[in-house]
C-alpha cells in the first residue's frame, strides 16, 4: 500500500500524535502491523496483531509487542506499517529495534487518516467467504461446537497450542487464532487431541489457509488445515 497516495487527513502535531500512542496503550488495542511485499515463502504478506506497551519521551520512541507466544516473523529488510481499526490511523515507522519479541520504532511524524474499508480494499488478509471455497472441497465440512477445542503440536520447535475449533472434516478442519501470522501457510502441524479427548490414530496436515472471519476486524482468524493423507 503506499500511504503518500492518500490524501485525506493526516495528524502533524506531536502532542496529538502521542495522545494516539497513549490511547493505544491504555485500551489495549490490537494494531495491525504488516509489511508489504508478498513472503516469497508463503505467498502472502507479513501480517501481526499487536500490542502498543511503552513510549519512551527521551528517546521518542514506541515499543510494540506481538499478540502471539511465536513473536514477530517480520524480514529485516523490509518497511513496516501499522493500523488502527478504531481510529482509522496509518502510518509507515521507521524500526530502530527489530526483535522476535518486540519492535522499537521512532514516533512518526505523521499519522494517516484512511477511511473505514481500507483493510478490505488493500487485501492486507483475506476474508472468510465460506460460500466461495465450498464447491472445492471433496467432504464437506462441519461447524465445531461451541467452546470446542483441538491442541495442535507444531513440528518446528515441538510448541503444543490450543485453539478454539472453528470447523472439521475427514479432508480438513478450521481453528481460529488471534494473529494472522501465528502459523506459516505451508507449516506442517499434527492434532494432538479434541476437547482433551486423544484421536485414535496420529492425524498431521499442513496450514494451507488463513483468513480473517467476517466482521471481526478486531482480531480473530481462521487457519485452515489440510489433512494429510
Amino acid at each position: 500500500m503506499n500511504l503518500a497516495k492518500q490524501k485525506a487527513q493526516c495528524i502533524s502535531d506531536d502532542i496529538e500524535i502521542i495522545g494516539v500512542f497513549k490511547f493505544f496503550i491504555n485500551s489495549k488495542e490490537k494494531v495491525w502491523v504488516w509489511q508489504k511485499n508478498i513472503n516469497p515463502h508463503t505467498g502472502k504478506r507479513t501480517v501481526h496483531m499487536a500490542i502498543v506497551k511503552k513510549i519512551d519521551y527521551e528517546k521518542r520512541t514506541i515499543e510494540i509487542r506481538p499478540n502471539n507466544k511465536g513473536g514477530f516473523k517480520f524480514d529485516d529488510a523490509e518497511e513496516i506499517f501499522f493500523y488502527s481499526v478504531t481510529r482509522f490511523i496509518a502510518a509507515k515507522v521507521n524500526v530502530k529495534i527489530q526483535e522476535n519479541s518486540h519492535l522499537i520504532f521512532a514516533i512518526p511524524e505523521r499519522l494517516n487518516i484512511l477511511d473505514q474499508n481500507v483493510i478490505t480494499r488493500i487485501g492486507i488478509v483475506e476474508r472468510e467467504e465460506e460460500t466461495k471455497f465450498k464447491h472445492l472441497r471433496t467432504i464437506a465440512r462441519k461447524d465445531a461446537k461451541d467452546n470446542q477445542v483441538v491442541t495442535i503440536k507444531r513440528f518446528n520447535g515441538q510448541e503444543v497450542r490450543t485453539h478454539i475449533l472453528h470447523d472439521i472434516s475427514g479432508g480438513g478442519m478450521g481453528f481460529i487464532v488471534d494473529d494472522p501470522g501465528e502459523y506459516e501457510i505451508g507449516e506442517s502441524i499434527e492434532i494432538e487431541n479434541i476437547d482433551g479427548k486423544p484421536l485414535s490414530k496420529v492425524v498431521t496436515g499442513r496450514v494451507v489457509a488463513m483468513r480473517q472471519l467476517d466482521d471481526r476486524e478486531l482480531g480473530e482468524f481462521k487457519i485452515g488445515v489440510e489433512f494429510d493423507t
